[in-house]
C-alpha cells in the first residue's frame, strides 16, 4: 500500500466561530492517519509496543490555501516519503470534494527506544523492504529559531483531556493554544498560509501549566511553549496570516 487516504465532513465541533476548520482538527486528522497507515504498514502503535518503541512527531510544516468550512467534504491522503536512520518523512494532502488542492503538509517522525528514550534505526526495528516510499510534495522542514523579543504572554492550565493515550500532552492541544493566543491577538478572523512547528519535548500533566509567549513581525507570530518557570522547550511554531 502506497498511499492511505480516508474522507470527512466537517462537523460543528471541529470548526471556529467563523466556520472554518479548526488548526487543531487539521492536525487531530495527521495524526489520526498516520497512525492507521502505520498499522496497515505493520508499524503501529501494538507493533511498536511490542518492540519498547515507539512513533514521535518532532516537526510539520503545513501550507494552506484554503481552510476547509463547516459541511464540506475532504479527503485527506497520507503515505511515507522517506526512511533515514531514526527518522521517517510523511507526506499529507488534503482536497475538496472537487478534487482542489486545500492543503499539503510534511511532518517528520523519530522512533525512539522506550528503554533509553533515544532515537533507534526504523530498519533495526523492523522489516521495511515491502514498504513503498511515495514522491515528497517539495514542502521543505526549517529550523526553527524563535526569538521572542515583543513579548506577548499567557500562562494556560493543563487538563486532564489533554493528556493522550500515550501519558503526555498530544501535539494537537500545542496546535490550540497557539491558534488561541494568536486571535486573542489579532482580535478578528484571519486566514493563516502557512505554518512550520518543532516538537522539542513533551509536556505531561504534572507540568500544570504551559507558558505561552508570542509575538508579531508583519504578517507572521512566532510562538515558544514552555513550562511555567521557562526552563523546558516544549514546542517552536511560526505561523503567517492574513486578516479577513
Amino acid at each position: 500500500m502506497l498511499k492511505f487516504s480516508e474522507k470527512f465532513e466537517l462537523k460543528t465541533y471541529q470548526c471556529n466561530q467563523f466556520g472554518s476548520m479548526k488548526l487543531k482538527t487539521l492536525f487531530d486528522y495527521f495524526q489520526e492517519l498516520a497512525g492507521d497507515h502505520a498499522d496497515k504498514l505493520g508499524l503501529g502503535y501494538e507493533e511498536c509496543i511490542s518492540k519498547n518503541c515507539a512513533w514521535v512527531c518532532s516537526k510539520y510544516h503545513v501550507i494552506i490555501d484554503k481552510l476547509p468550512q463547516l459541511k464540506t467534504k475532504i479527503s485527506i491522503e497520507t503515505w511515507p516519503s522517506k526512511f533515514i536512520g531514526p527518522m521517517g518523512l510523511r507526506e499529507f494532502i488534503v482536497k475538496d470534494a472537487e478534487n482542489n488542492v486545500l492543503v499539503k503538509a510534511v511532518s517528520q517522525w523519530v522512533m525512539v527506544d522506550l528503554v533509553n528514550f533515544k532515537p533507534v534505526n526504523i530498519k533495526s526495528m523492523f522489516d521495511c523492504s515491502s514498504i513503498q516510499f511515495g514522491e515528497s510534495l517539495g514542502v521543505d522542514l526549517e529550523k526553527l529559531s524563535i526569538d521572542i523579543s515583543d513579548e506577548f504572554c499567557t500562562s494556560e492550565i493543563l487538563r486532564y483531556d489533554d493528556v493522550d493515550v500515550n501519558h503526555h500532552v498530544n501535539n494537537a492541544v500545542y496546535i490550540s493554544l497557539i491558534e488561541d493566543n494568536l486571535f486573542k491577538k489579532l482580535n478578528s478572523d484571519f486566514n493563516i498560509s502557512d505554518i512550520v512547528v518543532d516538537f522539542k519535548k513533551s509536556a505531561i500533566l504534572s507540568d500544570d501549566k504551559i507558558l505561552v509567549r508570542s509575538n508579531i513581525v508583519g504578517n507572521s507570530s512566532n510562538f515558544l511553549l514552555s513550562n511555567n518557570d521557562k526552563s523546558i522547550d516544549f514546542c517552536l511554531a511560526k505561523i503567517k496570516f492574513d486578516k479577513k
